[in-house]
């Protein structure tokens, strides 16, 4: 989840982008490691200031199969989501290298207007 569009952005010193792939990485990568998982949101917000991958806010909004606690997701969740924000500062080469790292479109859940 973002509030920043991903077009546009000078990925190097702007982490809006960065974030907004990221967080979609997050919660992509929590529904397919996780079968209990049946749906997943994640938000990231900056500090200024702050190295990028380790950010202010990482929400993991997450709804479970057939009404499995949440505690029981709460190490493999946090486990996924550092790891991918390990990752971010690749992000940037990746995204200087090619155009797009992915394109939204072939986003699964997400309507473009």
């Amino acid at each position: 989840m973002t509030l920043e569009a991903a077009a546009g952005k000078n990925v190097v010193s702007h982490v809006g982008k960065s974030y907004s792939i990221v967080a979609h990485q997050i919660a992509r990568e929590l529904v397919t490691r996780c079968p209990e998982i049946a749906e997943a949101t994640c938000l990231l917000v900056s500090r200024i200031g702050s190295p990028v991958e380790t950010p202010q806010v990482v929400e993991l909004q997450i709804q479970t199969r057939n009404g499995i606690a949440i505690e029981t997701l709460r190490e493999p969740a946090e486990a996924i989501a550092r790891e991918c924000l390990r990752r971010v500062t690749e992000l940037s080469r990746l995204l200087l290298d090619r155009a797009s790292v992915e394109s939204p479109a072939a986003w699964p859940g997400v309507l473009l207007f």
